[in-house]
């Protein structure tokens, strides 16, 4: 028997988390920033776009407008970005 595939998934995902870092240091994008943007982004974020979000195609995310007024009205990234992280 097969374990769930919520197990599946999850267990897909263990160990690759060192890998977004790597990408932000291959495209010249701040890891901090880049994670306080990610986690202020991804809960209203559209699920077919989410590849938007990978470091490859970051700066061109973080251009648009939409992107732009999304983190603007995220309470989250407005105090940590005052503080200088």
């Amino acid at each position: 028997m097969s374990p769930p595939a919520t197990l599946k998934t999850r267990a897909s995902l263990t160990g690759r988390e060192h890998l977004r870092p790597l990408g932000c240091q291959l495209h010249g994008i701040e890891p901090w920033a880049d994670l306080r943007d990610l986690l202020c982004l991804l809960p209203a974020w559209p699920k077919s776009r989410v590849l938007e979000l990978a470091p490859a195609f970051w700066k061109q995310t973080a251009e648009q407008q939409d992107t732009q007024k999304r983190l603007a009205a995220n309470v989250f990234r407005i105090a940590t970005h005052t503080q200088g992280v």
